[in-house]
């Protein structure tokens, strides 16, 4: 698994580090229901974390995260379009 969501990544690593938290804090500041792997992956910037990970990470660490992070991007840094949407039979 490629890293796609890099800006994300980079946002929530400055959080931690700014604030001196550890990955095992963060897991114990959302009561455990986020995985301790997920946690990991979004320092990776393999995954970002879905709707209700999203909104119990900002209520617990007291951030909002902008919109833009949780873009995904290829290897190169160029933003990956809707690819789900595309259809096979509507491609030329």
């Amino acid at each position: 698994m490629g890293l796609r969501f890099i800006e994300f990544a980079r946002f929530f690593r400055n959080i931690l580090e700014a604030r001196d938290l550890s990955t095992r804090q963060v897991f114990m500041l959302c009561e455990e229901r986020v995985p301790l792997y997920r946690i990991y992956a979004f320092l990776r910037g393999e995954r970002v974390p879905v709707g209700w990970e999203l909104a119990l990470l900002q209520q617990r660490l007291n951030i909002s995260i902008p919109w833009r992070y949780l873009r995904g991007e290829d290897r190169y840094g160029t933003p990956i379009k809707d690819r789900q949407l595309v259809f096979a039979g509507v491609r030329k």
